[in-house]
């Protein structure tokens, strides 16, 4: 990652300890990342009065990056002084996965609060869920103040006190203030309260990070990840098996449905482990199409892609690479829309 200012800590040496001192790990009130579209990250020193972002040599979004932030996002308030403010209830995004669920709850242990969600659980982060311990969180009632996580705007109207994130790409101008910092996961900026944390939180938001950076292999993994993960646990690896089980003992059906979300227009399910996919032919039997499903293969270091129509595979493509769907290149995007046809548009993941 590059350093796109000219004072504030210094980011271009990774952090090497497993302490949360203020030397190994820049103060969140003093530093956010800001991703864009781009290949390179920008960073954003921010402090009372004032808020600097990275020059326009680093990508030519930074002016819309500029526009779409305001004071109170950019400049903070960090986590911690968010966590001063107990909202009634704190929720995730929609079709929670792991990351989401786990930010929920300990952000609610923090902050006093009730942990809840907004509707069903995506079928690979539920099972994990339950192999962790975790009885099902409770439905997000009408009433009462909300603190989101892992999401920066809420489904339905509320009455929103504060939300944290790490997905910059979906921020806009919003009547409350909102912490968003560039990491691989939101369970690494909700562990910065590591004074606050119980053995049980610490253990969650370990399980979270692993999930969410795919055993901290994705090209969204930060060196801020690695830190928090070795600070959290003394072995995280432990944590892998229950995580991504040989066997996650899914039907076709909640494959369907597993990390499913809309991406360039498509409906497009997905999931990861060590080793191969799942019977992907018997996925899309259930599927007219067009559909999309992806697996990471976290031991091999590949991706396969499979393009669904009229209830079958019609292609397959294997990258020899952990993808993203939040970065879609032309060696997806370009066969995806030979396949099905036509042209297929962009569309971010802001988990909004």
């Amino acid at each position: 990652m590059g350093i796109c200012a000219s004072s504030g800590p210094d980011l271009s040496r990774p952090a090497v300890s497993t302490s949360f001192g203020r030397a190994q790990w820049p103060d969140p009130a003093t530093v956010v990342l800001v991703r864009r579209r781009g290949p390179e990250d920008g960073l954003a020193l921010a402090g009372p009065g004032r808020s600097r972002l990275a020059p326009a040599r680093y990508g030519r979004q930074m002016s819309d990056v500029r526009s779409s932030l305001n004071p109170q996002q950019s400049a903070g308030p960090a986590w911690r002084d968010l966590a001063k403010s107990p909202p009634d209830w704190v929720v995730g995004h929609l079709n929670p996965d792991l990351d989401s669920l786990v930010a929920a709850l300990v952000a609610a242990h923090l902050t006093g609060s009730q942990a809840a969600r907004w509707e069903t659980v995506e079928p690979l982060s539920e099972a994990v869920w339950a192999r962790l311990g975790q009885a099902a969180l409770p439905a997000l009632p009408q009433e009462g103040t909300v603190g989101l996580v892992d999401c920066s705007l809420p489904q339905q109207p509320r009455t929103v006190l504060w939300a944290v994130d790490h997905h910059p790409q979906g921020q806009r101008l919003r009547p409350y203030p909102v912490y968003v910092e560039q990491v691989g996961a939101t369970a690494t900026i909700i562990a910065r309260v590591r004074d606050r944390l119980t053995e049980a939180d610490r253990r969650l938001l370990a399980a979270a990070i692993v999930a969410d950076t795919m055993a901290l292999t994705s090209n969204r993994t930060t060196d801020y990840d690695r830190l928090a993960l070795s600070a959290l646990v003394a072995d995280w690896r432990e944590l892998v098996a229950v995580v991504f089980p040989q066997d996650p003992g899914l039907s076709p059906e909640q494959w369907r449905a597993a990390g499913r979300k809309q991406v360039l227009g498509l409906p497009w399910a997905s999931g990861g482990g060590f080793g191969p996919a799942p019977d992907v032919d018997a996925i899309a039997e259930g599927e007219a199409g067009p559909f999309a499903f992806s697996w990471i293969d976290i031991q091999a270091q590949t991706t396969t892609l499979a393009l669904v129509l009229d209830h079958r595979v019609v292609r397959r493509l294997t990258y020899p690479a952990v993808l993203s769907r939040t970065r879609i290149g032309p060696e997806i995007r370009e066969p995806m829309e030979e396949t099905f046809g036509h042209p297929l548009r962009y569309e971010s993941e802001s988990k909004e």
